[in-house]
């Protein structure tokens, strides 16, 4: 098989990462302490979770799939991605870490559906693997991230 360019497989991930949060409305949340921290509400977490599942495995373009959301804890929740055309030994990490992780996040933290969860407590951690299943990165965005 022909290997794909970097700039190629960055330019898909950019459209895929944009479509990452399906739209969806959120539950007016009654939130509650737990130990002392400030917990989400389960539904909220468990809604998000069911809608973007109902609609997983999905392809978000010609290169990424997203396979899943999980409820990893009260305030966070997995989206696991595959790039279809990439193993993890093709992964270009350098052009990965410099300039397309920071400007996904850029992106991500821009749409409203991120800022509606983040403001509601929830971490929201990305998990990316080469289609070889080998893990290639994993990120994550968190409420204080709404600052920056």
């Amino acid at each position: 098989a022909q290997k794909r360019s970097g700039a190629l497989r960055s330019l898909r991930l950019v459209f895929a990462l944009a479509a990452l949060s399906p739209s969806f409305t959120l539950l007016t949340p009654c939130f509650s302490f737990v130990g002392g921290k400030l917990i989400a509400p389960f539904s909220l977490i468990n809604r998000t979770v069911s809608t973007i599942n109902k609609d997983s495995p999905r392809m978000l373009d010609g290169g990424v799939r997203r396979e899943r959301a999980e409820r990893v804890t009260a305030n966070e929740i997995r989206f696991i991605m595959t790039f279809v055309e990439v193993s993890a030994k093709q992964f270009d990490h350098s052009n990965w870490e410099n300039n397309i992780r920071p400007w996904a996040k850029t992106k991500l933290l821009a749409q409203p559906d991120t800022q509606d969860l983040l403001k509601q407590g929830i971490k929201l951690v990305y998990r990316f693997s080469g289609n070889d299943g080998e893990q290639v990165d994993e990120f994550s965005l968190s409420p204080g991230d709404l600052d920056l």
